[in-house]
């Protein structure tokens, strides 16, 4: 076998390699967003291949111009991914929701924030940011998302051991939780009554 013959190979080759991935993304952009969406919350599905398929429908959207659907991709990538690029990711969803303007999804994005920070030991911007969605969803009267962060702002003060603060906001939302009967609403009743628990113990040894 000549050597130029050999060369011409390995080029085919490394080409074949590097191309075939292109056209898989190329060929999964074009598939619509509820199926990319069910591979992507499939248990299943490995993290890898999430991110990979998060990537694919966040470029599909902003091709398409969809900012809706851009958005919640960004949002759930931002819960796959480590601290530094989550808060890139937030970041780049914040200028969405003035396009999008919905005042629930505003709501949640301000949880979202609340629960990165608090996740990675940053109490006092979780706290900031848990103000200011307590404000806004009280403001809007979304009172799912407003009792979801009092039980965030508890935990927080849990944390940072300021135990009757943290008291009178799982009470809040445990009063909440109490006054409806569905699977969310009891499940999150439950959580908070043990959260309640937990900090009693705390205030009876300290």
């Amino acid at each position: 076998m000549s050597s130029i013959y050999l060369k011409i190979l390995v080029y085919i080759t490394l080409l074949t390699i590097f191309l075939l991935p292109l056209t898989s993304f190329s060929q999964k952009t074009s598939d619509s967003y509820e199926s990319l969406w069910k591979v992507i919350e499939n248990d299943t599905t490995t993290k890898p291949t999430k991110l990979l398929y998060l990537d694919i429908y966040i470029t599909k959207a902003q091709k398409q111009k969809n900012t809706f659907e851009r958005y919640k991709g960004l949002e759930k990538k931002s819960f796959l991914v480590s601290y530094t690029e989550a808060l890139t990711l937030l970041k780049e969803m914040q200028p969405l929701l003035s396009i999008i303007k919905n005042d629930s999804l505003t709501g949640d994005f301000l949880n979202s924030k609340v629960v990165l920070y608090y996740k990675n030991r940053a109490f006092n911007q979780a706290l900031k940011y848990a103000i200011a969605s307590e404000n806004f969803n009280e403001q809007h009267k979304n009172f799912y998302s407003l009792n979801l962060v009092k039980r965030n702002i508890g935990n927080i003060y849990y944390h940072t051991r300021h135990y009757q603060k943290a008291v009178s906001y799982f009470n809040q939302a445990k009063n909440y939780y109490k006054s409806i009967n569905d699977y969310n609403h009891s499940r999150a009743y439950l959580s908070t009554l043990y959260s309640l628990g937990k900090t009693y113990t705390q205030l009876q040894n300290s």
